[in-house]
């Protein structure tokens, strides 16, 4: 599915007030940090909030118009990452937006979510999945940003470990990060049991341990 088009307008002035002004006439303020400087941005705020909420990814890039803030001509089109929202604190609307404009041709630094596949056959026996990280950082051109990288632990077992070498990253993405470092891991029962032995002995007060003695 593609991502949803959006539209803006140039904005006539910038500051608090106008922005107060923008949201009572139920529009978003809005910024585009583009290639060439930065636009300032109105924008309708439902279906501007209607075409974010079908997006599929935090990464995911998506159409852009700019119009002309007295009419309809287009002063502007490409493609733009969502970099930060901002939200009502307790109504369903959007209050302000920050895009970013990506040079297709140049490869970007991004941290991309795990997503965890399958149930791990420790887990099954008895064990608990620990994930050691939530997301990678990765390089990559920006048509190639993967919504995640997949982690398939149906295959690990009790006291086993999952490291970076075993996983499967998208064609055209590079990990930053060389080390061969631990991803998931299946912590088992016997495992468990000592860690609570020994929570136990360091509670154990001097009194208790010569009463035992």
């Amino acid at each position: 599915m593609s991502a949803p088009a959006l539209q803006a307008h140039l904005r006539k002035a910038t500051g608090k007030t106008d922005n107060q002004r923008l949201r009572r006439l139920q529009k978003i303020p809005a910024a585009l940090n583009g290639l060439s400087g930065v636009l300032h941005l109105e924008m309708d705020e439902e279906p501007t909030r209607h075409a974010l909420e079908k997006l599929t990814g935090t990464h995911e890039l998506m159409p852009l118009s700019v119009f002309n803030a007295d009419s309809d001509t287009e002063e502007w089109s490409g493609k733009v990452m969502l970099k930060e929202v901002q939200k009502h604190p307790y109504k369903h609307l959007l209050i302000h937006l920050d895009f970013r404009e990506l040079n297709t041709e140049k490869p970007v630094k991004l941290r991309i979510p795990l997503n965890v596949l399958g149930e791990a056959s420790g887990v099954r026996k008895g064990g608990v999945m620990q994930l050691a990280v939530r997301d990678l950082e990765v390089i990559c051109l920006p048509d190639q940003i993967p919504m995640s990288v997949d982690v398939d632990v149906s295959e690990l077992d009790l006291d086993t470990i999952l490291r970076m070498e075993e996983l499967t990253i998208p064609e055209g993405v590079q990990l930053v990060s060389k080390e061969n470092f631990v991803v998931a891991s299946i912590v088992g029962r016997m495992a468990r049991m000592l860690d609570s032995e020994e929570e136990e002995a360091a509670e154990e007060t001097p009194e208790e341990a010569t009463a035992e003695a």
